[in-house]
């Protein structure tokens, strides 16, 4: 508890001499509001992984017609469960397990295990060790169809794999922007607010799973309604991906008047 004030304490103190506060969302701003700081000085603006995005990005081109469906899917390891973390964690990783044997048996998917944090020796975690742990519990019969990518890849490149699967399944926020800046939807498994807000932005609310609730048969019943509504949604999302990207872009402009207010003082 002591912890907790101390922090909120320096919390406030860096906050209310700052220029310039960037936020992803409301709610983020509800918080700094909670902490005692003004709004003043604050703005709400996408996560800058949205300016990665091709300028073209508002038309995006579908993957080449294939024998079978593609499907990527980013995992993460989560120590902040509301039961246990042992517990969530084994719950988690049985809902993709019987996800990922569903689309596989009933879909005839190909499944990558693919994530931002992969790959990297000197960072503290490797998603792809978490992919290792779901794969274990999969058949002979459905891992022929299973890869687990480790390889590390740059923001960029990751967009460019990202372009070679139909749809991406998210644990990691930046994996679902990433995927988004690739032209492809995503079904978010959502393990803090942050996620949560993002889809509802872009009208994507139907297309989340919350880590807490999450079970093999919500998965499967998430990525039903995805496949059924990708098609329809496919022009308006790429068009609120354009606009998400501009306004990344648009924060350095917001940034730079905020150096020049320091200069001058």
């Amino acid at each position: 508890p002591f912890e907790g004030r101390l922090t909120k304490v320096l919390l406030r103190l860096i906050l209310r001499r700052s220029p310039l506060i960037l936020l992803r969302d409301d709610q983020s701003r509800r918080h700094l509001q909670a902490l005692g700081v003004s709004p003043e000085h604050s703005a709400v603006s996408p996560d800058a992984a949205f300016a990665l995005a091709p300028a073209n990005v508002a038309q995006p081109t579908a993957r080449k017609q294939a024998e079978h469906l593609r499907v990527a899917i980013s995992l993460r390891d989560w120590p902040h469960f509301e039961t246990s973390a042992k517990d969530g964690m084994e719950k988690y990783l049985d809902a993709v397990a019987g996800l990922a044997h569903n689309l596989v048996l009933r879909r005839h998917a190909h499944v990558t295990f693919l994530s931002t944090c992969q790959g990297a020796n000197e960072y503290w975690t490797d998603d792809s060790a978490i992919a290792d742990r779901v794969t274990r519990r999969l058949s002979p019969e459905v891992l022929r169809c299973i890869e687990v990518d480790r390889m590390h890849r740059r923001p960029e490149n990751l967009i460019r794999r990202f372009k070679d699967f139909d749809f991406v399944i998210a644990t990691r926020m930046h994996a679902a922007i990433l995927a988004l800046c690739a032209g492809r939807p995503v079904l978010a498994i959502a393990y803090e607010f942050k996620s949560r807000e993002l889809f509802r932005r872009l009208g994507l609310a139907d297309l989340i799973v919350d880590i807490e609730e999450v079970t093999s048969e919500r998965l499967i019943a998430a990525v039903d309604h995805l496949l059924e509504v990708r098609s329809s949604i496919a022009e308006n999302l790429m068009k609120r991906v354009a606009a998400e990207r501009q306004s990344a872009l648009a924060a350095g402009n917001l940034v730079r008047q905020a150096v020049r207010v320091v200069g001058v003082r």
